[in-house]
């Protein structure tokens, strides 16, 4: 008996009905969009097909590959694939690379890509530019059916890798994630009976990398048990373990073997490879760079370390093989934008734009150093200008300066060397651990993650240096304005303060030294040659803390300076325009107080400027 034809409400005049209770297919879908292209409501996301009724009630919406697109799209040409998932722009560096290395492999089979709403046509012009066949899908949501309930944040759209199960125009397909790249070819894995997957840990097995054949039947069966069936990850990997719980005495399947017989795994819904084929770098890099297998075995390499994937320049810093991982990126091909190696706009605002924007800052601040300078030195062969006093501050500081002053009453500089209060000295401490803190969160915001490593690296070590320099500056501001609000006379203060009160040198020399330790903390491993990932990570954090001791002791070396500079500027502005030798040469105050030494009198004072008659001007 002939199966009835139920016709779609939502369907054009003209178009093709399908039999009632059978699974459409992938094909039967895209067909059936190319009948209704033209009486298409919806240009970018043409009719969708909706599933057999049940909790998992998820309507799949494709088009052809390329309507809607700049570049002309790539068509089928054999039974088997290689294919992954795209449901967010952060992967699109990674799909790129992991195209490149199947290329590389010397497959002939076709690369498809599953491309979600939330991907740009711009992205889907670059994959198809690089020879993949896109198809565009709606997004399976995540159903959060993880114990305690919840999935990580970036899980959002990882369900949707199911719909490879509906990819029924190829014979084979072999599913790789974006942050997998192919080192060797394995096409042999086409011949998998049904689903061969990698067993990893824990007696899981990795979704990463699966061979597997598409059937509509499967795919509505997982569809209907996604809101039931839990997941330990939160993921599409908990879940498809659940589904396929028979993996754990599933032989073996390996076609390069000499003894191989294909009949053994006929009827066997799923199988396993060996680790090769879905190799960890996350357990690689913690084993010292070590493999447990022949390198020769290895076919796909997947970073697995966390938040640090091959894309994000830093991780060149930490993970040697992520070079392997550069090295595919170098040879992509021009984007349509007309980018190389991967590169974006994003490289080019970097490299023009952030990269040479911290050296014109330091060449500022050198080159007003310098003026200031040469301003001291002629301010020597004259009598001092009028003193330009300070701004005076407003509500709100002059309050917090007058709450923070009682704090800071203890220090003094006497003879031997310079004296301050714990509370002065744990503001050094806070000021040090907030101010990198701060400059690499800035960081992080300002330099794009998937520049060029060695660009990213470059710019980052720029901006953190720059931007602890700015914050170790804005304390002595802070403890230079603090001094001068302190309405207290000192009747001992040293010559050599007096003439050189505003430590300008000894700050670009800390300035200096701040930014010497940071390139060290960047820089220090490869300088090396240490390549095993703890090492590297503990010696990072090693210089990472030395240069946090130097910012330290930069900071409880020029407070002190900057906060008696404002001390000293303040109460010579109190006293008026002839400085603290106006009633008197020996330096009096009103009051009739010896305070200042002989010969270091109101001429002694330049304004702004600072600066004296002795000849350690930089103190």
């Amino acid at each position: 008996m002939a199966t009835a034809l139920a016709p779609d409400p939502r369907a054009p005049p003209g178009a093709t009905s399908r039999p009632v209770g059978r699974p459409q297919s992938l094909n039967e879908i895209i067909e059936q969009q190319s009948a209704i292209r033209a009486a298409a409501t919806d240009r970018q996301y043409l009719y969708g097909v909706p599933m057999p009724a049940g909790p998992a009630n998820v309507a799949l919406r494709y088009r052809t590959s390329g309507s809607g697109g700049s570049v002309p799209p790539q068509s089928q040409q054999t039974k088997e694939a290689y294919a992954t998932l795209l449901y967010t722009e952060d992967f699109l560096l990674g799909v790129r690379v992991l195209g490149e290395s199947i290329r590389e492999s010397g497959t002939s089979a076709d690369m498809v890509a599953l491309a979600t709403r939330g991907i740009s046509e711009a992205s889907c012009d670059t994959l198809r530019a690089d020879g993949w066949i896109v198809h565009r899908i709606d997004q399976i949501d995540n159903p959060a059916q993880r114990p305690g309930g919840g999935f990580p944040k970036n899980f959002f759209g990882v369900y949707s890798k199911l719909l490879m199960w509906g990819l029924t125009m190829y014979d084979k397909v072999i599913y790789l994630d974006a942050d997998t790249i192919v080192v060797r070819n394995m096409d042999h894995l086409f011949q998998c009976p049904n689903l061969c997957v990698v067993v990893r840990h824990s007696e899981r097995f990795n979704s990463g990398v699966m061979a597997l054949r598409p059937s509509d039947d499967v795919l509505n069966d997982m569809l209907s048990k996604i809101h039931t069936l839990p997941s330990y990850t939160g993921g599409d990997q908990g879940f498809l373990n659940v589904y396929f719980s028979e993996f754990i005495d599933a032989k073996t399947f390996d076609p390069l073997a000499r003894d191989f017989d294909p009949k053994q795994f006929a009827g066997s819904r799923v199988n396993r490879v060996g680790t090769g084929y879905n190799a960890d770098m996350g357990l690689m890099a913690l084993d010292g760079n070590n493999f447990k297998v022949d390198p020769k075995s290895i076919h796909v390499l997947h970073y697995t370390l966390g938040p640090l994937k091959p894309w994000d320049f830093w991780s060149d810093l930490i993970i040697v093989p992520s070079k392997l991982w550069v090295g595919f990126r170098r040879n992509l091909p021009v984007s349509p934008g007309g980018y190389k190696a991967g590169e974006t706009a994003a490289d080019t605002f970097t490299r023009w734009v952030l990269a040479p924007a911290p050296a014109i800052a330091v060449a500022l601040v050198v080159r007003a150093f310098v003026a200031r300078h040469r301003a001291q030195l002629k301010h020597r062969r004259r009598a001092a200008p009028p003193l330009r006093p300070a701004p005076p501050p407003g509500a709100a500081v002059g309050k917090l300066l007058a709450l923070a002053a009682p704090l800071v009453e203890g220090i003094h500089e006497p003879r031997g060397g310079w004296s301050t209060t714990v509370f002065f000295q744990a503001s050094c401490v806070v000021t040090c651990v907030a101010s990198m803190g701060l400059s690499f969160a800035l960081m992080d915001a300002v330099v794009p993650r998937k520049v060029v490593p060695r660009l990213g690296v470059f710019v980052a070590w720029e901006w953190v240096a720059l931007l602890s320099c700015a914050c170790l500056g804005a304390f002595c501001l802070g403890a230079y304005r603090l001094g001068h609000h302190v309405k207290r006379v000192d009747k001992e203060i040293s010559a050599h303060l007096l003439a050189g009160r505003h430590p300008w040198l000894p700050s670009l020399w800390g300035a200096a030294t701040i930014w010497a330790a940071y390139a060290v903390a960047f820089m220090g491993c490869p300088a090396l040659g240490i390549d095993a990932f703890i090492p590297r990570v503990v010696l990072m954090l090693l210089l990472v803390m030395a240069t946090f001791s130097v910012m330290v002791i930069a900071a409880t070396y020029l407070g002190p300076r900057w906060y008696f500079a404002g001390r000293l500027d303040g109460t010579e502005a109190r006293w008026g325009g002839g400085g603290p030798g106006a009633p008197g040469s020996r330096g009096e105050d009103p009051e009739g107080r010896g305070l200042f030494p002989p010969g270091n009198g109101g001429s002694d004072f330049e304004g702004w400027g600072g600066g004296g008659h002795s000849r350690r001007d930089g103190l």
